[in-house]
């Protein structure tokens, strides 16, 4: 036998008996570690604080794996104001997840399992308005008939709400694995708004394709492209009721604007399009309070938050 070729075999024997010999280690500790629920449970409750910023408190960890696959049940999840610690600001009844280990090692976004329910958060939490949330979660009743889907229901500033999002469905042994692509279509229906579109993760952004809004008569097409994050920004061009806009998706101060240029639009259909605007500011919950603005570049309610502005400076 030529010595190089059995010294590499040597070596090889080598690295996978310490490839072995690590993975079993590593296994030995989680199997321990599994065993510890009530510091893993004080761990998650820090952690949820730190993300959050207030008070984060969990009142069971019902179910805490780490090998083969990381699983994670818990009761009882409370985010409380940190100024006030009897404002809750977001609750769930129940929480559960299901990774893969080694695709959550790898920073891969795979699940076995995914879902919430009894999710509330309150008002000027995340969301204009309040939302309560009976289920969201992977969707799969039928795997032999119907395509997986990540789905939220419950009601949205005392709507009914229903989300959906097409998900992947892979067999892993007994068990199916489940993600998003880097494309996946999405639907959206609040009261008497029905949306739908594809949502397309680059590298950096984030694009909405093909998105339509329907509320009685009225229809929006629009596409929102190269969205960013720090510092928040896209740009659209679509189309409301066949007048074509340009629109800009931006922060100003702690506010979130979505602003609206009609092209070549007449005065009476600049009316209509903000009046359509005004029937989904209503629908999502959009007052003067809020820190998300829809508007139509030169409306009226446009000229009275500058003016606001000029009088509080």
């Amino acid at each position: 036998m030529d010595k190089r070729f059995a010294k590499s075999l040597t070596w090889g024997k080598r690295l996978t008996l310490v490839v072995l010999v690590l993975v079993g280690l590593i296994y030995l500790f989680l199997s321990i570690a599994e065993r510890l629920k009530e510091p893993a449970r004080l761990g998650i409750q820090d952690y949820l604080s730190q993300v959050t910023g207030h008070t984060a408190e969990i009142t069971d960890l019902e179910l805490f794996e780490l090998a083969p696959d990381m699983m994670f049940r818990f009761h009882g999840i409370d985010i409380r104001d940190k100024a006030d610690h009897k404002k809750v600001l977001a609750h769930a009844d129940k929480f559960f997840i299901a990774m893969p280990a080694w695709r959550m090692y790898l920073g891969m976004r795979a699940y076995l399992g995914l879902e919430v329910r009894g999710l509330e958060l309150a008002t000027g939490y995340l969301t204009p308005k309040k939302i309560d949330i009976s289920f969201a979660g992977i969707s799969d009743p039928a795997p032999e008939e119907n395509k997986a889907q990540f789905l939220a229901e419950g009601t949205y500033n005392n709507q009914s709400l229903l989300l959906t999002a097409e998900m992947q469905r892979k067999v892993a042994g007994k068990h199916y694995i489940y993600s998003f692509s880097g494309t996946f279509p999405f639907t959206f229906k609040l009261g008497n708004i029905e949306a739908s579109g594809l949502f397309e993760r680059g590298m950096s952004d984030v694009t909405f394709k093909q998105v339509q809004v329907v509320r009685g008569a009225d229809r929006m097409e629009f596409v929102l492209k190269n969205v960013k994050n720090d510092p928040l920004h896209g740009v659209a061009e679509g189309s409301i009721n066949g007048v074509e806009f340009n629109g800009e998706l931006k922060k100003s101060g702690d506010d979130t604007l979505f602003v609206l240029s009609p092209v070549n639009a007449t005065e009476s259909q600049a009316r209509e399009i903000e009046a359509f605007l005004a029937k989904l500011r209503g629908d999502l919950g959009l007052d003067e309070s809020s820190t998300f603005h829809l508007e139509l570049a030169g409306s009226p309610s446009d000229n009275t938050q500058t003016t606001q502005e000029t009088d509080q400076e």
